[in-house]
């Protein structure tokens, strides 16, 4: 990552240096680290939130103190600013804050009454051509097989995913990850790379 030799400092502690912190990254005196959810930071910095260049060459989930005032989950906005996760996203047709994620099991489901449907995590393009994974896929109630089931269609897999895969006769569902956990039985599928495009991002695939 090109970090220095780094410390065993976790995110919210203080820090003189980046090698104090075990992400290898001091800021304002401040060990500071990425996260896929609120409950990777530190009581002190509580809120996973979209930064620019503070733990990555471009927008990234990295804690942050959480700010008071900004819209929470599923919210209709205008700007990044104006959500408490720092992150609007086009959802179905409509700009909508929301919440980082590894998997679509992270997702909560969409609140109020204009809204149904199960949520799904996908790729967000922001900051030009860079991608984070947030909660912004829009399924149906049915979209509910895991990761390996068959299927035929995209509507059918929690994950908003049917995929052909290499030795594969069947389509399977699939799901975006941050490593082989998010992916079910670590025996038969792992979090693999694969080309979206403009960027690579992280997948469920047979082992």
């Amino acid at each position: 990552m090109g970090r220095p030799e780094v410390g065993a400092g976790l995110s919210g502690d203080r820090c003189d240096a980046p090698r104090d912190c075990r992400s290898g990254i001091c800021s304002e005196g401040t060990c500071v680290d990425a996260c896929c959810s609120d409950t990777n930071c530190a009581a002190d910095r509580p809120a996973c939130r979209l930064a620019k260049e503070l733990v990555a060459r471009g927008p990234a989930w990295a804690c942050q103190p959480d700010p008071a005032g900004g819209l929470g989950y599923f919210a209709e906005c205008t700007e990044d600013a104006d959500c408490s996760s720092g992150l609007c996203a086009e959802i179905s047709g409509v700009d909508r804050c929301t919440i980082p994620c590894c998997g679509s099991e992270m997702c909560p489901p969409a609140p109020g009454d204009d809204v149904m449907g199960s949520v799904g995590c996908a790729e967000v393009t922001t900051g030009g051509r860079a991608t984070v994974r947030a909660c912004a896929k829009l399924l149906r109630e049915t979209s509910l097989d895991a990761v390996g089931v068959p299927c035929a269609t995209d509507r059918s897999c929690r994950g908003g995913m049917c995929a052909q895969f290499p030795g594969q006769e069947q389509e399977l569902c699939s799901d975006v990850c941050c490593g082989d956990a998010s992916c079910g039985d670590a025996s038969r599928f792992g979090c693999r790379p694969y080309s979206t495009g403009p960027s690579w991002a992280l997948r469920c695939e047979p082992k």
